[in-house]
């Protein structure tokens, strides 16, 4: 077997199981980070402007196809747990399959995961080092050349 075709079983295999609530999905990720984390306060203004940065993604992509009523229902919902010094409990709450708004589920996981890589580097996710992962790969990627710069 080929190492790409094992690490992409591997990567498959690492995805977080989704806990389904009421019209909500909860997704929890371990982090391991490349440098030491901020304090817990620090986190907590993190996660409230990540939540606020995803979701006007979200809007961006979909508010000229949907109601404020129905994008306000697809509002992630993020929270960061510092559990050692380079290890990150990262929870996202999202709307469930059945209440979404077309990608806003893959934007709420994705979006949050590489907004915070560009502002806390990752070394791993859920076990497997982050240039395992397309998405993370791909975001650093645009990062480095320049693309999508604000």
């Amino acid at each position: 077997m080929d190492s790409q075709q094992l690490i992409s079983e591997l990567v498959g295999a690492s995805y977080d199981s989704t806990i389904h609530m009421e019209k909500r999905l909860r997704r929890n990720w371990l982090v391991r980070t490349v440098d030491p984390l901020p304090n817990q306060g620090t986190l907590s203004k993190m996660q409230a402007a990540l939540e606020e940065v995803v979701f006007a993604s979200i809007g961006q992509a979909y508010s000229a196809v949907s109601t404020p009523e129905a994008l306000a229902g697809v509002r992630p919902s993020i929270l960061l747990v510092r559990l050692r010094e380079f290890h990150l409990l990262v929870r996202i709450e999202c709307a469930d399959h059945e209440n979404t708004i077309g990608d806003a589920i893959s934007i709420a996981q994705w979006g949050t995961l590489q907004r915070l890589d560009k502002e806390i580097e990752f070394d791993d996710l859920q076990g497997l080092p982050w240039d395992c992962w397309f998405q993370l790969r791909a975001a650093r990627l645009e990062r480095e050349r320049g693309v999508g710069q604000e």
